[in-house]
């Protein structure tokens, strides 16, 4: 996947490299390599928000809600997820096949691990903003 994202980089186009980046994410998630993939998920959102790709920021930040709960944060992880999914139903957007098991699972893991603060963590997401919520991963590390 990093030469998707080389060729991206190369022929200047910021989408295609942000989205390669994106789904490294995933990939890094499912391998245990949870630094990895927040590293690859901070660098999607820089690429799309600093190129107005708003409507690829909630899945990103779904993705990296993951992330986080795979690095045992399930309250920093719940709140960015809620903020995210309120945002991508107020754009009117939908999941890319590919992604609704991923999401869901997102979803479950973190509802799970969460119990019952889960509605009360996704409440507060709910109510903000995604740039408010996705300010958590500034002051991770």
């Amino acid at each position: 996947m990093r030469f998707g994202s080389q060729v991206a980089r190369t022929i200047d186009d910021h989408y295609r490299e942000a989205i390669t980046l994106g789904n490294r994410v995933y990939t890094a998630s499912h391998r245990g390599d949870h630094r990895l993939a927040l590293s690859q998920g901070r660098a999607a959102l820089e690429l799309h928000r600093g190129h107005g790709h708003h409507n690829q920021v909630p899945w990103v930040s779904i993705a990296l809600s993951g992330v986080l709960g795979g690095l045992g944060m399930t309250e920093k992880a719940t709140v960015p997820l809620a903020a995210a999914e309120q945002a991508a139903q107020r754009m009117l957007l939908e999941e890319m096949p590919g992604d609704v098991g991923e999401n869901a699972e997102i979803r479950r893991s973190l509802q799970e691990a969460a119990g019952d603060k889960f509605h009360q963590w996704y409440e507060r997401g709910r109510s903000m903003s995604l740039d408010d919520a996705l300010a958590i991963l500034e002051h991770l590390d």
